[in-house]
């Protein structure tokens, strides 16, 4: 393709000569608006110079001449009148005139004609006319006018300055209309350069050459666009040298294939072009080819000559691609035949038939060959006891049918396969095969075995259906079918035995498993599925070993094979305590099993069947139930222990506290007896410890929120350590029954173990959840409970199970430091809670603690007011009492120092003795101290009721080294007025006592 524009244009076409054109146009117009607009400004300016010099001589004139016309004095006037005209400040007035009030002439200068006054001019531009602005004012005397005066103000110097001004814009205009010019025909050119080189270049590129390039220098829009005319030619250059590659590519192809390839013109039917397969096939040059048509090359034997294959073209324009068996001639006459295939194709603009042709003669003769080799076959089949019959897949229609078949059902070639071979069908068998027997290739998929029951003679047959090659090329289905009717009779016998016994054994809650002779599996119920991890189907056929893997818990060595044992002895037999089966996935279930032989109706030994259960969760259970009642036995040791050295603790904390307000102590003695206290307030603290641990400490229960206990004890126990919580817990967790004290000493415990698990540092992840009692198995908990679970998991050293046993047991620790009664006393409180405390732990992975605790039936958490006590004054008359001698003596001493009088009773009964006698005698008792529990006596609970009841009045403070006791909680409920625990501090003790002896009523504030 060429181009053959001009590259010359007219310079009245040209690109400069139209942008020229257009800026002096727009100069011009601008010119005219600019000069227009100086004209009416000038104009403007000149008037307004001109009236404010009439408003600036009109009161001169008045100040000069108003006084002397007043005065008729007409030769001053006069005189002034020449000196205004002749002054070198007063050039502008060429004349001046005055007259009186009946316009009569009083003095006149610088007027050629005194006689003869000019009009006045209403404008500037009126007085441009003769250059002199000629204007009458009138002289005034405070506001009455005497005369007037009558004078020409010249224009001539504001004119001249108006027209100097009009002269240089215009000059101005010129230079910039000429400078403008000179910049658009410089710009023009410089655009109008490149425009013609990129021009060029696009005629090159268009005839050819695609290697051009235009080099344009810089940064600007068309060096811009003659860097992308460079890469595109750049980019055209490359995809024609592909194109020409391609061609050369597809030449070769159209060359290498093995078939004979036609191009035909799908107008006239003539070849084209054929490839050199076709010549070596057809024996002819290309040259020979080109030019004929298809007759040229059939053989003419009837149908295949040039009309049958005008019928095949015709198909092919149409739109319909075609594909058959050709017999075909070369040139020279020998003939063969041919797969030949036609499909319209659009080459460039024109429409082509490409026929591709492949020689298959090889082929026909194996056709011949399978035609002969089909006849024997059929007659092998006519001598099968089987029914075997061949039907189209598309049409269903019977093509072949052996004699069985037909002695059954006729001859049914011909018909449709689902109407010959079944009745009552209104169209495909459900079962029908077709669809399964080809893939999405169409290639077959091989054999399809499947079990129907004929319709027409009701028998059971086992089908084999499979895709076959028919004679004439198709795939075609071939059926045999085997009369199966006394095998499936017995089989469904036999199933039916199997189900009863499947039946049999899922309804039985142990696992069962079967083995034969050699102990090889046989058969496995769903108890022994799930306890062992494997499927029927995996694990039929493997040695027993491998799939019931059984091992002492103890020493963590196999156990004997159970098959081998019943065979060995022929008798039933029983599992060792302390077997565990290991699941295939590592798990394990503590079993309790036995086994016996499976005999024949000869009593001969067929195999071995085992039955077993899992009894993890009952030994769990009992352990746990015998760990509970060996920290109950432990617990009374520990209260009574506990209690009585809590006593003794009293008298020691007690005379220490009195000892040291002793003012002549010395320094050293100060020290040692704040040594002394502080090892006190320590035992005080391992008591308090033991208590909780025993009876004595029990929980005082409220509806709480457990996530705040956890976070501040947690928080708490982990400041300043290389030790975090992660906390995960949802918003709607239910609220628990617990006393938030013991449960805060639980958290603690934990967290401090699994921060020691972790020394280098690490992240303790707290989980809680709502969980029902249906979902927990393993907790001693009602069935029917709501249930707060509380994970905490360290990453930690972990421990190993033979320390996992012993960690709830008092005063064991692998610490160094420590009691060892940290964990004891938490699985203590949460037992207290009707909870349960679960614990799991991997060596070097980690450990787990689980606490369930019950939600609370109440899930509105109650606010806890603190009430502001008064510190009271004055002394007083106290009785305590308490069973011990000690506690009552320090509590005496206490008393005294603090100045109060002090009556010491024994129980109950005495106080409330001594106490009627006080009243009686009108020396009553002001305050009692009793001590909760009385051994063998009466205790507080009861004689608080027996004094209230006597003297509602009586103020009762009750004592105990039980702090979790439900009195000391809650001492208002009983009938006291405060509480103080044992042993006794005295400044708290004193504290107390005030502040009862402040108060005007019952409702006052425990100290502890």
């Amino acid at each position: 393709m060429t181009f053959n524009h001009s590259t010359d244009v007219p310079w009245y076409r040209s690109l400069r000569f139209k942008m020229v054109t257009a800026a002096i146009t727009i100069e011009l117009i601008m010119l005219s608006a600019l000069l227009f607009n100086s004209f009416r400004l000038l104009d403007q300016a000149v008037e307004s110079q001109t009236q404010t010099r009439l408003e600036a001589l009109s009161p001169l004139l008045d100040a000069a001449l108003a006084g002397r016309v007043f005065q008729r004095d007409h030769a001053e006037v006069k005189a002034i009148l020449t000196r205004l005209t002749s002054s070198s400040q007063l050039t502008e007035i060429n004349y001046i005139t005055v007259l009186d009030t009946a316009d009569n002439i009083i003095a006149s200068a610088g007027h050629p004609d005194p006689g003869d006054l000019p009009r006045e001019d209403n404008s500037v531009t009126e007085a441009l006319t003769d250059l002199t602005y000629d204007v009458r004012l009138p002289l005034t005397i405070i506001g009455t006018e005497v005369g007037s005066v009558h004078f020409g103000l010249s224009l001539v110097s504001m004119v001249a300055t108006k027209d100097q001004v009009v002269r240089e814009g215009v000059i101005i205009a010129m230079v910039e209309i000429l400078l403008s010019l000179l910049l658009l025909t410089t710009g023009g050119y410089l655009i109008t350069r490149h425009i013609r080189s990129l021009a060029e270049g696009t005629r090159r590129v268009a005839q050819g050459d695609y290697n051009v390039r235009i080099p344009i220098a810089g940064k600007d829009e068309i060096a811009e666009l003659a860097n992308d005319f460079n890469v595109m030619s750049a980019a055209i250059s490359t995809h024609v040298n592909d194109l020409r590659a391609s061609e050369m590519r597809s030449h070769a192809i159209f060359n290498a294939v093995s078939e004979a390839i036609f191009i035909h013109d799908a107008a006239t039917g003539k070849i084209l072009d054929v490839n050199q397969p076709m010549c070596e096939m057809f024996s002819c040059s290309r040259e020979d080819a080109i030019g004929n048509d298809m007759g040229a090359f059939s053989s003419g034997i009837h149908p295949y000559t040039l009309d049958g294959a005008l019928d095949k073209i015709q198909a092919a324009i149409a739109g319909t691609p075609q594909r058959f068996d050709w017999h075909v001639a070369t040139l020279g006459g020998r003939t063969f035949w041919v797969d030949a295939s036609l499909r319209l194709a659009r080459i460039g603009d024109d429409d082509r038939l490409i026929a591709v042709v492949r020689d298959i003669s090889e082929r026909k003769k194996a056709d011949e060959e399978k035609n002969i080799a089909i006849a024997r076959f059929k007659t092998l089949l006519d001598s099968l006891d089987a029914l075997i019959y061949v039907a189209d897949m598309k049409t269903y229609e019977v093509l072949f049918i052996n004699k069985y078949g037909k002695e059954v059902w006729g001859d049914a070639e011909g018909k449709i396969c689902w109407q010959a071979l079944q009745v009552s069908q209104n169209g495909p068998c459900a079962f029908c095969s077709n669809d399964k027997l080809l893939d999405s290739l169409g290639k077959p998929t091989g054999t399809c075995i499947s079990l129907i029951r004929n319709t027409v003679t009701r028998d059971w047959y086992e089908c084999r259906d499979q895709a076959i090659q028919w004679t004439d090329g198709r795939l075609v289905r071939m059926e045999i079918a085997i009369n199966i009717t006394p095998r499936k009779i017995a089989e469904e016998a036999l199933a039916a035995e199997k189900e009863r016994l499947s039946v049999t054994l899922r309804s039985i809650g142990d696992g069962v498993i079967t083995t034969d002779t050699d102990g090889r599996i046989m058969l496995l119920n769903a108890v022994a599925e799930k306890l062992t991890g494997w499927k029927q189907k995996d694990a039929q056929g493997r040695p027993l070993a491998e799939v019931f893997n059984i091992i002492c818990e103890q020493t963590r060595e196999p156990c004997v094979n159970p098959v081998e044992k019943v065979m060995a002895s022929g008798q039933i037999i029983g599992l060792a305590n302390h077997t565990a089966l290991v699941a295939k996935d590592g798990s394990e279930h503590s079993i309790a099993d036995s086994g016996a032989p499976i005999r024949n109706r000869e009593s001969e030994i067929i195999g071995v069947v085992l039955v077993f259960r899992d009894v993890t969760e009952k030994n769990r259970m009992e352990e746990e139930l015998a760990k509970v009642e060996k920290l109950k036995s432990v617990g009374v040791l520990a209260g009574g222990i506990a209690h009585d050295f809590n006593n003794i603790l009293a008298a020691i904390l007690g005379n220490i506290n009195l000892a040291a307000l002793d003012t002549n102590l010395l320094p050293e003695t100060k020290k040692l007896l704040d040594a002394a206290e502080k090892a006190s307030l320590r035992a005080k603290d391992l008591t308090q410890q033991l208590l909780t641990f025993s009876k004595g400490g029990e929980p005082i229960k409220q509806a709480a929120s457990i996530p705040e206990v956890i976070k501040d004890s947690a928080d708490f126990v982990l400041h300043g350590s290389n030790v975090a919580c992660r906390y995960h817990i949802p918003d709607d967790l239910w609220l628990v029954e617990i006393d938030k004290g013991q449960i805060s000493q639980v958290i603690q415990n934990i967290i401090i173990n699994a921060k020691h698990a972790m020394p280098e540092g690490g992240v303790i992840n707290v989980v809680c959840d709502n969980v029902d009692s249906l979902h927990v198995e393993g907790v001693a908990m009602p069935r029917d409970q709501k249930i707060v679970k509380v994970s905490i998991m360290d990453s930690g050293i972990g421990m190993s199970a033979n320390i996992i046993d012993k960690i709830f047991d008092p005063y064991f620790s692998t610490k160094q430091e420590g009691s060892g009664l940290g964990l004891a006393i938490s699985h203590s409180i949460i037992m207290k809670h009707n909870g349960h405390i679960a614990v799991k732990s991997t060596p070097d992975a980690g450990t787990s603690f689980t606490l369930f605790l019950p939600a609370s039936a109440d899930q509105q958490e109650k606010e806890k007011k603190e009430e502001v006590i008064e510190e009271g004054k004055g002394k007083a008359k106290i009785m305590v009492m308490d069973d011990k001698k000690i506690v009552r003596d320090i509590a005496k001493a206490m008393l005294s120092q603090m100045g109060h009088e002090v009556v010491l009773v024994e129980d109950g009964a005495a106080a409330l003795q001594s106490y009627r006698e006080h009243h009686d005698s009108g020396e009553p008792v002001d305050i009692v101290i009793m001590d909760l529990t009385i051994p063998g006596g009466m205790g507080g609970k009861d004689a608080v009721k027996e004094m209230l009841a006597f003297d509602p009045s009586a103020k009762v403070i009750v004592s105990s080294g039980y702090s979790n006791d439900a009195a000391m909680a809650n001492w208002q409920e009983y009938g006291f007025v405060a509480a103080v625990v044992k042993p006794y501090q005295f400044q708290e003790f004193t504290k107390v006592i005030n502040q009862v002896l402040s108060s005007t009523d019952k409702e006052t504030s425990t100290i502890h």
